[in-house]
């Protein structure tokens, strides 16, 4: 039984993680792309391989192009806007 339990609690657990992370971000910020943008400062501009990196370091991608795609649709994404080549703004979002 009280496998049954802990089992339980730690289902309990994620579902709660899951609700908690859906309602404080944007619907394009997913459960990869939040762990990255919550290492970026708003307002601060940052080079897209330093993006890349955040996706390797601190979510579960390991292989380079996968971070790279990754990195690419965040950057397209409502919460930033385009500085110059490689280089874009983390503006963030509202929470309207």
């Amino acid at each position: 039984m009280f496998t049954v339990a802990s089992r339980r609690d730690t289902s309990t657990a994620r579902l709660r993680g899951v609700s908690r992370m859906s309602s404080s971000y944007p619907l394009y910020i997913d459960r990869r792309d939040a762990p990255v943008v919550d290492q970026l400062e708003q307002g601060e501009s940052y080079k897209t391989p330093y993006i890349r990196r955040l996706y390797r370091t601190h979510t579960d991608i390991t292989r380079e192009d996968t971070a790279d795609k990754r990195m690419r649709n965040l950057v397209d994404s409502p919460c930033f806007e385009f500085v110059q080549s490689g280089v874009f703004r983390f503006t963030g979002w509202s929470d309207e």
